[in-house]
């Protein structure tokens, strides 16, 4: 219900504005439609009456409203005697709300078969005070901030709907408020980080200089962070959002930004990691800005040839039904990226059918997923399957190349070497904790007892190797994956000199 009163808010503020802008092309047809959606919120009938008795309205009326214009009530309104007032008629329940200062006056009549919320009586109240005050832009401005806290709530619930998974209702919210934001995919997400306490001032901050270019909503899970939604990178719009926050840190009126690579709008969530990844590096940047490196994927550094190993690898699954396959796989990638809880939630489904089908992709593979460097071998696989093939139609294909190869490849090592840079300038020996952490399959206390050292040491290195690789790494996040890649290729190099 709560949602269904944003999404009714919304599109009236939507309307409201298109009624008062000076350059609508029909303004009768404009209020009309407003009219219209007021009439669909109280399940009745709405009209404009004006003091020739001439009704604006899809219809002439209904009798209720004809009745209650002809009242000695609503003539006091007319007349300016009485600014609004309501009437309780056989089967319907009439509110009556003058429009403008002149006497007479048109007023809105809103009938419907009962008493309808305040809520939206109060937007019939709105609507009269801007019609009325559309020549005068103070009393104008006075109603919009009136609506505004109604727009924050939408922009909220927008966000909270992307975050779910669900891009239809996201859609549905966004469009009378941010027309056209959300209607291509992929999309990029931002995230700000606020000064200390100040979140409503760097929120308000950033839509001004957004201006309705970008989705901008409080972080439901951070007080101090902004989430900034904006179209593809390639739209004159991103880079009109890239600008104006760059302006924002630049003025600090915003501490940070973290960029996300392009993502597809259904998963949104992965963006919204990518961008807090990059926000751990911008905090550590003098210019305070960073975009997540597309190019830390090892799947993009290396040759379509290379896709020829996943294929192999994943070809079990085509033995199955379509419906299994496709069932399997879209928890597989869920699991690695989130985790079993967080997939469950996303599918909607109940833990224990996730931890059945993933249990069931393990078989089909007849692999162990419960060790962490199988799961980065199957993570590496399915990104391989999904990059897009760079030769051209008709070219020589390369032939195949085994892990072993890929693994070796110039490519592979650079990417590697790149990735654990930080860790490796570090004084502390993060490398070598991350590296017996990971030959323990993620246990601390064998790793800790393998180490010779305390298991709260080999938290704290591995918390300092999250930092500074910008990914989270312990619990099923998916951010490890790359690391336990990473350190494969440079054993293997290793042993290969």
């Amino acid at each position: 219900m709560a949602l269904d009163r944003v999404a009714a808010e919304s599109a009236f503020l939507h309307l409201l504005v298109e009624q008062l802008r000076p350059s609508a092309p029909d303004g009768h047809l404009a209020l009309v439609k407003l009219l219209d959606h007021i009439a669909g919120m109280v399940g009745g009938h709405a009209a404009v009456i004006t003091p020739d008795t001439r009704v604006i309205g899809r219809d002439d009326a209904s009798s209720s409203l004809l009745r209650a214009h002809g009242s000695a009530t609503a003539k006091r309104v007319r007349e300016g005697a009485l600014g609004a007032a309501c009437l309780v008629l056989p089967g319907s329940y009439v509110q009556i709300v003058g429009i403008g200062s002149l006497r007479p006056r048109p007023v809105i009549l809103v009938a419907g078969r009962a008493q309808y919320p305040r809520w939206v009586a109060d937007l019939v109240n709105y609507a009269a005070l801007a019609l009325g005050a559309s020549s005068t832009p103070s009393r104008l401005a006075r109603g919009e901030h009136e609506l505004a806290p109604a727009v924050h709530t939408a922009r909220a619930a927008i966000l909270t709907h992307l975050m779910a998974g669900d891009v239809t209702a996201a859609r549905r919210l966004a469009r009378p408020v941010l027309p056209g934001v959300l209607d291509t995919s992929p999309t990029r997400v931002f995230l700000v980080e606020c000064p200390p306490g100040s979140r409503t001032l760097s929120l308000e901050s950033c839509r001004r200089a957004l201006a309705g270019a970008a989705l901008a909503a409080a972080d439901p899970h951070c007080p101090d962070h902004v989430v900034v939604v904006a179209p593809p990178p390639r739209s004159p719009h991103t880079d009109e959002v890239r600008r104006a926050l760059k302006e924002l840190v630049e003025a600090r009126s915003i501490a940070a930004v973290g960029e996300s690579g392009p993502v597809e709008l259904d998963r949104f969530r992965d963006a919204y990691d990518m961008a807090a990844r990059a926000l751990r590096v911008a905090r550590r940047r003098p210019e305070r800005i960073a975009l997540h490196s597309d190019g830390k994927q090892l799947a993009q550094h290396l040759p379509d040839s290379a896709r020829g190993w996943a294929q192999a690898y994943l070809t079990p699954f085509q033995e199955l039904s379509d419906e299994e396959r496709f069932d399997l796989l879209s928890i597989v990638g869920e699991v690695l990226h989130t985790g079993h809880a967080a997939a469950a939630e996303k599918i909607s489904l109940n833990r224990k059918t996730v931890a059945a089908r993933w249990n069931r992709a393990g078989s089909v593979l007849g692999v162990d997923l419960r060790d962490m460097r199988v799961r980065a071998e199957l993570n590496l696989a399915l990104e391989l399957a999904q990059t897009q093939s760079q030769s051209a139609p008709g070219g020589t294909r390369e032939p195949a190349l085994s892990l072993a190869e890929i693994l070796h490849s110039p490519a592979a090592l650079a990417w590697a070497q790149e990735l654990t840079a930080p860790l490796r300038r570090d004084a502390r020996p993060l490398l070598r904790t991350v590296t017996a952490w990971i030959a323990a399959n993620g246990r601390i206390e064998e790793c800790a007892q393998h180490l010779d050292a305390h298991p709260n040491t080999v938290r704290n290195h591995l918390a300092a190797c999250e930092r500074l690789l910008g990914r989270r790494l312990v619990g099923r996040s998916g951010g490890a994956h790359d690391l336990v890649i990473a350190l494969r290729i440079q054993s293997a190099a290793r042993r290969g000199r």
